[in-house]
């Protein structure tokens, strides 16, 4: 049967014995329908009560901005990347059931609302949105709302607050538990057809008895597009969360990580433009939100989705954000292979820090950023030993840096893998913990030993040719003899971007190709008196 769409002035609609959200036909046209969780079609074979909020014109919602709104309402606030927010969905569905049949049974009627921020950035930020969930109860008549923990959510609890004398429910059928799934958790791609999203089904493999690779092959060109576009979406998503200018506090962290940015990721990568312009321009825009997108506007990146690997288990971009990490480690080592002045020489433990700050003020998936500090607080992975505070070190130093971000990433995927277990959102027999290692075994042999343990030396390599190439490092070697040549070809390269105007082209574009002519000019006249230091000869 051919999907039917049904829009309505307030773009939600209640159908009795069902809320059924019916699709705007100009979201599905935009292709936007991948930011939403809660999205029913006429097809949903499981019902709930969850209405979501859709972004289709410039009128602001009733639940949210109306102050005669006559009934109690929680609102969930979530965006669609985040990790947490996934695996929250289906508590929410249950619990949005279960509240409808109680205040039904009380002959009230008490509602339940999602607004995905992404789509909604404006909503969010009247509401204070600073991480994901969030979860707000309102009173009828209210516009004003309370924060509510999202995973501490129980229908008792509101039926209270809307005045309603609520007996335990003895019977256990009728509960409500946030720690138990009912039959519609097994609905983990709920709607994924009506969302437009291609799930990548790992329990559903072409032949029975043949697992699916959990990790996609992925160029080292792909792998700086996902960064690309990773950066690019938090530079608009996440710096900004309320109106007005960004806090001082905010300010002396952003700085200094789009600093270390320039220095760490190739020269010739597609957002270095992006990069010089925003910290040329910084003391604009931190002044508000309209002045940094004046900035991301003049540099569109060249590419508009995240590559098939990054988007197999989820968005692309919490892929591309590790992927932006990895290569600013691995830049790090070599930006101090580079260097000939020691005061310009990052220092690994520095470095972890402004990444660490970095998280905990600009990536708003509230439960990944408390458990990435907990985890960096307490000195896992051997952290407050390995990684150097001095300037001066030695090549296998700085390696450190690289091989702690690694397996803090690799903790992380096997963390999240206990919980969709342990949520019910996969079964344990999908995967063992070795499947979400990375890189896999059939990448790279040589990295894996015996009882989960690595071989650094060959895990090092694996990174360095996963994100940079032999031509990056002939770059910055020889232009690191004289490192005011490395600067004067970047600004040149980046002022003739901003100044040129070239039909069809982008100033991406034309920044990779000054900046390559440059190099070829500057290394042909240096590859004579240029001895070769490759770092795959000290490795």
């Amino acid at each position: 049967m051919s999907q039917q769409y049904v829009s309505s002035r307030h773009r939600i609609v209640s159908a009795f014995p069902f809320s059924i959200l019916l699709l705007l036909s100009s979201v599905c046209q935009g292709g936007m329908l991948d930011q939403y969780f809660y999205v029913q079609d006429l097809n949903t074979k499981i019902r709930h009560y969850v209405q979501e909020y859709l972004a289709t014109s410039g009128t602001k919602p009733d639940f949210l901005y109306n102050p005669d709104y006559p009934n109690g309402r929680i609102v969930e606030f979530y965006a669609h990347w985040c990790p947490h927010c996934q695996h929250f969905k289906p508590k929410y569905i249950e619990f949005s059931i279960r509240l409808h049949e109680m205040a039904t049974k009380n002959n009230m009627k008490v509602e339940t609302f999602a607004v995905s921020c992404v789509p909604n950035k404006s909503i969010c930020k009247d509401q204070n949105v600073k991480g994901y969930p969030m979860t707000k109860f309102f009173p009828p008549h209210s516009i004003n709302g309370t924060d509510i923990s999202p995973f501490s959510l129980h229908p008792h609890d509101i039926m209270r607050k809307v005045g309603v004398s609520v007996q335990q429910d003895i019977n256990p059928q009728n509960s409500f538990n946030t720690d138990t799934k009912l039959e519609i958790s097994s609905e983990r791609n709920m709607n994924s057809h009506v969302r437009g999203q291609q799930q990548h089904r790992r329990n559903e493999p072409a032949e029975v008895g043949i697992k699916a690779p959990y990790f996609l092959q992925r160029s080292r060109a792909e792998a700086l597009q996902d960064a690309h576009l990773s950066f690019e979406f938090a530079m608009k998503t996440a710096v900004y969360t309320s109106d007005g200018p960004l806090p001082k506090e905010k300010q002396d962290v952003l700085k200094p990580f789009l600093r270390i940015l320039q220095k760490t990721l190739p020269v010739t990568m597609s957002v270095q433009p992006l990069l010089n312009d925003l910290l040329k321009n910084f003391d604009m825009l931190v002044k508000g939100d309209d002045q940094l997108n004046t900035i991301l506007e003049r540099h569109p990146a060249p590419f508009k989705k995240w590559s098939e690997s990054s988007t197999l288990h989820g968005t692309g971009y919490t892929a591309g954000l590790w992927t932006l990490f990895h290569i600013m480690s691995v830049g790090l080592v070599e930006w101090n292979q580079m260097v000939l002045d020691d005061d310009q020489l990052l220092v690994p433990s520095e470095v972890a820090d402004h990444l660490r700050s970095y998280i905990e003020h600009f990536f708003q998936c509230d439960v990944c950023r408390l458990n990435f500090m907990s985890e960096y607080d307490s000195c896992s992975h051997d952290r407050c030993n390995r990684l150097i505070s001095k300037r001066k070190g030695t090549l296998n130093q700085y390696i450190e840096f690289p091989l702690w971000l690694f397996e803090t990433h690799n903790d992380v995927n096997t963390r999240l893998r206990k919980e969709r277990i342990e949520l019910h959102d996969e079964p344990e027999s999908l995967t063992t913990e070795a499947d979400v290692m990375w890189p896999p075994l059939s990448a790279c042999p040589r990295c894996w030993l015996a009882e989960g343990r690595w071989d650094e030396n060959a895990v090092f390599k694996y990174l360095h040719a996963s994100y940079w190439s032999e031509g990056d490092t002939e770059v910055v070697r020889s232009l690191g003899e004289d490192r005011q040549g490395t600067i004067s070809v970047m600004q040149h390269a980046s002022r003739r971007a901003e100044e040129t105007t070239v039909q069809g082209l982008r100033p991406t574009v034309l920044f990779t190709l000054v900046t390559s002519l440059g190099i070829i000019v500057v290394f042909w006249q240096r590859k004579r008196q240029f001895v070769r230091k490759g770092i795959h000869k000290k490795v």
